[in-house]
């Protein structure tokens, strides 16, 4: 049976975008075995589905729906760059979320009730919002301290959260490649797929 690699995220706008670029062009040099993630693929991942069969993409439209109606927008800012799991053995560079943190959280776990009650996946790990800018390849040479360091901790940028995107995965030899099947407006009762040519996040 044909499946979907699909994930829940809340987009990035093109003017933060740029912002958000201009901290990767810093870090690049710091980081040079970095695997910096494309910037039409930044976003923050609210729920991460490997395989879901044609009717599990509806049950996940129906529940990201009614779960996204019942929030209302907020606005998000990003600020202070950290890794997963770890500094001794890092695997992701993140940039981490502010203001809009505790929104995140309340989106993520209303997705997750929505989700669980039509009988859908849901990760059981602890959910810390955050846009991935990189991956480390193996194995890491140190300093990523020393590197992160180097930055500023002020504020990389803002901008409102109104809508979350449903987005199909495909993994091919240049790397995944995200395709927008459906959006979902926050506080709005009904959503449906933008035409082709909209903005949809990216830069």
């Amino acid at each position: 049976m044909e499946t979907t690699r699909a994930f829940l995220a809340v987009p990035t706008p093109k003017e933060p975008a740029r912002a958000i670029q201009a901290l990767v062009d810093r870090m690049k040099p710091r980081l040079p075995h970095a695997r910096f993630v494309p910037a039409d693929q930044w976003h923050l991942t609210l729920h991460f589905f490997a395989a879901l069969s044609a009717g599990e993409v509806d049950e996940v439209r129906e529940a990201a729906r009614g779960a996204t109606a019942a929030q209302a927008p907020f606005t998000l800012s990003l600020r202070g760059l950290g890794v997963f799991p770890d500094g001794r053995r890092p695997r992701v560079l993140w940039l981490g979320v502010e203001e809009g943190a505790l929104e995140c959280v309340r989106l993520h776990e209303g997705l997750a009730a929505a989700l669980r009650s039509r009988g859908l996946p849901v990760e059981e790990r602890r959910f810390h919002p955050h846009l991935t800018l990189a991956r480390f390849r193996e194995p890491f040479p140190g300093g990523i301290g020393d590197a992160l360091r180097q930055e500023p901790g002020h504020e990389v940028a803002r901008f409102p959260v109104d809508r979350v995107i449903l987005f199909r995965s495909v993994l091919t030899s240049r790397g995944a490649e995200h395709t927008v099947l459906d959006e979902f407006g926050l506080g709005a009762a009904t959503a449906g797929v933008r035409g082709p040519g909209e903005d949809h996040g990216g830069p």
